[in-house]
């Protein structure tokens, strides 16, 4: 008996696939005279229910027959009996993805390389989007499932970063040129609530952050190890305790260190490479739909950071006052007044206290309040940074009503002193709007809220024209107009710096600033400064204006004040 006799696989065409559907031969042949077999294969490979709206258009109206030749591909393409060829590429036939915040929704469509903003349509309704490439629709058409504000929508091309050049390689070798281009579509909600998709007909996907990599239990317990000796060591330093030698550290935690080194270097670059193709002009750029140069924009709740943040001290302010949450019914326990050069604390003291019953141990960043030999809740690491000398722990008798509260004046002056702690600044212009970070994380966390509940107004509602800015040699000066009066005093406005970034905002609404991003170089953060004045009305809109001056840390002229803006 002979071998049995191997067979290749039938390849399967058009015509044979619609007879296998059961279609009528008038119908078949019409419908084979407007498309072909392969782009068949790359709508069904790039989206399905695209291919079935497709067909649909080409004449086959029966939703049964059009799933027949759907999976008609599909089968005979995992079989293997479809013609060898490589499948046109489209992006734009993909199903889009979408990140949602509480006021926007961010839509990113890939589309062909090159794409210019002619071979796109973007229609945006109230309910609704459209959008076309080269005459056809792409897979972000479909009714929203919220209504958006078409007048504060906008869409742009965001470039992939051409592939750098390696002058050491064949032409073979290069790395190959990007296929492909981003549409992001921004779209503003007409109230801030959820969706529940993007589209009520049609696919897309919600945008999922990669998850966060594996911990290393082996290297974390090698931090814990060696973060215990310094925690002990900072310990001994700051009570004046005899300091343990810190013993070398173990080579396991070098090579960890020395490889964290290597890979923090690794994403610097990768940031500057990203940084240069997102730069104004060139094939990385980001295109507005007006075919513009538009700057990147983050996201401020994720780049900006509060921890490292220096709140400046407003010119004209003569102090800020404040003191820990209490009852409604009574008074404080303590209060605090806070000027640009000091911090006071006051509380009220048993009558006849010495000042030898007093002890205070301050440091750069920390004070230890003693009264009769006990540790006062006046101890702790401290929000910004004082000179030590300059402190000074004391009794002032009597109090006055200013000091203790009117309500208290009268019952506890006869019968009370007052006790003062003193802290002066190292940076003058800092505010600190509380001494210590436990009471500051109160504040915050009731600045938070109150912008939640919109007791203050928004960014959209203090806006009032767009913000100018000029520089000298050694200076910065910003100018932001805003809609004065209402719900806003000057005292709810806070302008926070590190010595890169700025970020200008309400307070609590550091994540939706007025102004703000990464700067093109440093600033000098002890001589920056701020005030408000009053500008001229825009009709009968009362205008005042924010004048910010940002010292540069050298004498420079930058080509620009942001590197990055905050969204």
């Amino acid at each position: 008996m002979g071998s049995p006799e191997l067979h290749a696989p039938q390849v399967c065409t058009l015509q044979s696939l619609l007879a296998d559907c059961g279609l009528s031969d008038d119908l078949a042949a019409a419908f084979a005279a407007k498309t072909t077999l392969a782009d068949l294969r790359a709508r069904l490979a790039a989206n399905r229910p695209h291919l079935l709206a497709h067909v649909k258009e080409l004449g086959i109206a029966k939703l049964p027959d059009r799933q027949k030749l759907a999976n008609a591909i599909a089968r005979a393409e995992k079989a293997g009996q479809m013609p060898a060829a490589a499948l046109a590429a489209l992006p734009h036939l993909r199903p889009p993805v979408y990140e949602e915040a509480e006021d926007r929704v961010s839509v990113r469509l890939k589309v062909p390389a090159g794409t210019t903003t002619h071979q796109l349509r973007c229609n945006i309704d109230a309910n609704s989007v459209r959008v076309e490439y080269c005459g056809e629709r792409t897979a972000a058409c479909g009714r929203l499932c919220g209504h958006v504000l078409p007048s504060e929508s906008d869409w742009e091309i965001e470039r992939t970063p051409a592939p750098e050049y390696d002058p050491l390689r064949e032409a073979r070798d290069q790395q190959p040129e990007a296929l492909e281009d981003t549409l992001v579509i921004t779209l503003h909600k007409a109230r801030a609530e959820r969706w529940v998709s993007l589209f009520s007909d049609a696919l897309s996907r919600r945008h999922e952050p990669p998850p966060p990599p594996p911990e290393d239990e082996a290297a974390l317990a090698l931090k814990r190890e060696r973060q215990v000796l310094i925690d002990r060591r900072k310990h001994e330093m700051l009570y004046g305790k005899e300091l343990t030698p810190m013993p070398p550290k173990r080579p396991e935690l070098l090579r960890l260190e020395e490889r964290e080194r290597v890979e923090h270097q690794r994403r610097r670059q990768r940031r500057a490479e990203l940084e240069a193709a997102h730069g104004d002009g060139g094939r990385g750029g980001r295109v507005q739909a007006t075919g513009g140069a538009c700057p990147t924009l983050w996201n401020a709740e994720e780049h900006w950071q509060t921890a490292r943040a220096t709140l400046l001290w407003r010119t004209g302010l003569a102090r800020h006052a404040g003191a820990p949450e209490h009852p409604a019914d009574c008074d404080p326990f303590y209060v605090w007044y806070e000027d640009a050069h000091a911090m006071v604390v006051r509380s009220s003291t048993a009558r006849g206290t010495p000042a030898t019953a007093l002890k205070l141990q301050a440091g750069s960043n920390f004070v230890e309040c003693f009264v009769r030999g006990v540790r006062s809740m006046w101890s702790g690491v401290l929000v910004g940074k004082i000179e030590p000398s300059s402190c000074r722990l004391e009794v002032l008798s009597p109090p006055s009503a200013e000091e203790t509260g009117a309500a208290a004046a009268a019952t506890v002056g006869a019968c009370c002193d007052t006790l003062q702690l003193t802290l002066v600044k190292a940076e003058p212009r800092g505010l600190w709007l509380a001494p210590w970070p436990e009471l500051l994380d109160a504040i915050e966390k009731r600045e938070r809220s109150s912008a939640v509940l919109r007791d203050k107004p928004r960014r959209e509602e203090l806006e009032a024209g767009g913000w100018d800015a000029a520089q000298a040699d050694d200076t910065w000066q910003l100018i932001i107009p805003f809609r004065s009066g209402g719900r806003l005093t000057h005292d709810d406005l806070r302008v926070g710096v590190t010595a890169d970034a700025l970020n200008v905002h309400v307070a609590g609404q550091q994540h939706a600033p007025l102004l703000g991003g990464e700067l093109h170089a440093r600033i000098d953060l002890a001589r920056s400064s701020w005030s408000v004045r009053t500008a001229a009305p825009i009709g009968s809109v009362s205008v005042d204006e924010m004048v910010i001056t940002l010292f540069k840390e050298r004498k420079a002229t930058w080509p620009r004040l942001f590197k990055r803006m905050y969204a």
